[in-house]
């Protein structure tokens, strides 16, 4: 079976950028889909994402969003702070290096070591939690509403004061022509309470997937209360922490439980 075209894209620039043969690229490629439990073709978008390729120029939205959610999937090696106790005390000028996962460092001058601790724990334990579950949110939502009530859905079932929301934060994104975009719908600019909203207003499209609407509510709003601290660059306590991963834990059992009734967009 010949290649998808997109599939020998990434492929041909993934070797641009490494400067490796084909043969060792999908070596590493497959080790990425084990590792995720996913198709070789997947684990070569994964390691185009990990070299920071970007998989807008070839990939539909929907797989963009599929293989970022399985990149942060991927667990993180672990790493430590490279600090000691008295790096704490130092003065303006003396720098402390944080290493999140296998590429990204931070070095900052000012910052005690539990400030890039709180980083380290927030980037590696919280934020993929809660990247996941928002966007497996969003990709729910647009495909029940899709496949209920087809492609203009977001005109028609979708509360007119979100779409003017998200109408105000693309006019707003589109004033930086040159910054990356949220992503390629309008579902992208939502929010958990907006979500929320949305499948209140259709319920009876929802309610053979959660077992009740103050489910879905309780959740979204507690998470949200984790989230906000999160986006606004502070860390969240310990038991905060904790019910994330209970909750996302509750989510993806859900999703995998009631996936005969969850619709599936092409």
């Amino acid at each position: 079976m010949p290649r998808k075209p997109h599939t020998m894209a990434v492929r041909e620039a993934i070797a641009a950028k490494l400067g490796i043969k084909t043969s060792r690229i999908y070596a590493r490629a497959a080790g990425l889909a084990a590792r995720a439990q996913t198709s070789t073709e997947d684990g070569l978008y994964l390691l185009a994402a990990q070299n920071q390729i970007r998989l807008n120029k070839y990939l539909p939205a929907k797989k963009v969003t599929e293989i970022r959610n399985l990149l942060f999937q991927l667990a993180p090696e672990a790493q430590t702070v490279e600090a000691s106790p008295r790096a704490a005390r130092a003065s303006v000028g003396k720098s402390v290096t944080l290493t999140i996962g296998r590429a990204l460092t931070a070095v900052d001058p000012l910052l005690p070591t539990r400030t890039l601790a709180e980083a380290k724990q927030m980037a590696e334990e919280v934020y993929p939690l809660l990247y996941v579950f928002e966007n497996s949110a969003r990709t729910l939502v647009a495909r029940v509403l899709r496949a209920r009530h087809g492609s203009d859905w977001w005109e028609s079932r979708v509360p007119e004061r979100i779409r003017n929301v998200v109408k105000l934060r693309k006019d707003d994104e589109a004033k930086n022509p040159w910054h990356g975009k949220r992503g390629a719908s309008q579902i992208s600019y939502t929010d958990l309470e907006q979500l929320g909203s949305i499948v209140q207003s259709n319920w009876g499209d929802f309610k053979a997937i959660f077992p009740t609407l103050n489910w879905l509510t309780q959740r979204l709003a507690e998470i949200a209360q984790s989230r906000n601290p999160v986006a606004h660059m502070n860390p969240v306590k310990k038991q905060d922490a904790n019910r994330i991963r209970l909750y996302v834990k509750d989510w993806q059992e859900l999703m995998t439980a009631r996936r005969e009734v969850i619709p599936h967009i092409d």
